[in-house]
């Protein structure tokens, strides 16, 4: 991601003589972005769950941010069209975004740390629901940081349910308002895209816009309970390896020092 925010004209001059340079470019729905990234500054406290949605999406900078031929054609401009590649995230979400690269790029993936699947997953409405009400609180910043560190990575015990998806919270009419934006600008982007035979993303779906319930059941308060209880474990399981590792450190600096101290007495 951090690729995406540099000025590719400050890259050396000499690159792409020194090397064989391909620019691989995994973009993703605009409106899937905006709900990911609304939950995920609710989770860092800069939004809130009741915030006007409308006002967030429709913001001109964020809506301008998110045209992703404007920065796509910086790196067109700089290298070539044909060094451009366009990777739509949704397609690469089958194998998995590391795996995708390497096949694209015909990079042999054995040996190398490819971990499939796994990806950061979103927030569900509930746990997001917790997160802002304890921002609300007043309390100490880093014991909030550790409630949400922990709250967070509870999603790992629970099991999808459409019910609590968060994405829901964006109504279809606002996804669609959303997407009319980037209508000539994504098929400017299709074009840099090589799996020509598929759509840069996938249509807009009904059932995108079901709103997440706010109730909770006994169920999935018991499994959120049994993951923070499970997340506290590991965290002092990860603090006594450490404290294990600093006393053998300790105890081998202290037998160093013995060492010379009998060297020097003899």
């Amino acid at each position: 991601e951090n690729f995406w925010f540099i000025d590719p004209t400050r890259l050396p001059a000499t690159l792409d003589e020194d090397f064989e340079v391909s620019i691989l470019a995994y973009v993703r729905r605009q409106d899937s972005v905006m709900i990911s990234s609304f939950c995920e500054e609710v989770k860092r406290g800069i939004e809130r769950l009741d915030s006007d949605l409308e006002v967030y999406a429709m913001n001109p900078d964020r809506i301008g941010l998110l045209d992703y031929s404007l920065q796509l054609n910086k790196w067109v401009q700089r290298f070539s069209e044909s060094q451009v590649n366009v990777r739509p995230y949704e397609h690469a979400q089958v194998s998995g975004v590391a795996e995708d690269f390497c096949q694209f790029l015909e990079l042999d993936s054995t040996g190398l740390d490819v971990e499939g699947q796994i990806a950061n997953p979103s927030l569900p409405y509930d746990i997001l629901s917790l997160i802002d009400y304890v921002g609300r609180i007043k309390m100490g910043d880093q014991v909030k940081r550790r409630f949400i560190t922990s709250i967070s990575e509870t999603v790992g015990v629970l099991d999808y349910s459409p019910q609590y998806d968060a994405s829901g919270l964006f109504s279809n009419e606002l996804r669609a308002r959303i997407l009319k934006n980037y209508e000539d600008s994504n098929e400017q982007v299709k074009r840099l895209c090589r799996d020509s035979d598929a759509e840069l993303f996938p249509p807009l779906q009904l059932a995108e816009s079901t709103a997440p319930t706010a109730s909770i059941t006994v169920e999935r308060l018991s499994r959120l309970m049994l993951g923070l209880q499970a997340q506290n474990e590991r965290v002092h399981l990860k603090l006594d390896n450490r404290l294990r590792r600093l006393e053998q450190a300790v105890a081998r600096q202290d037998n160093k020092l013995k060492a010379m101290a009998a060297s020097k007495e003899t």
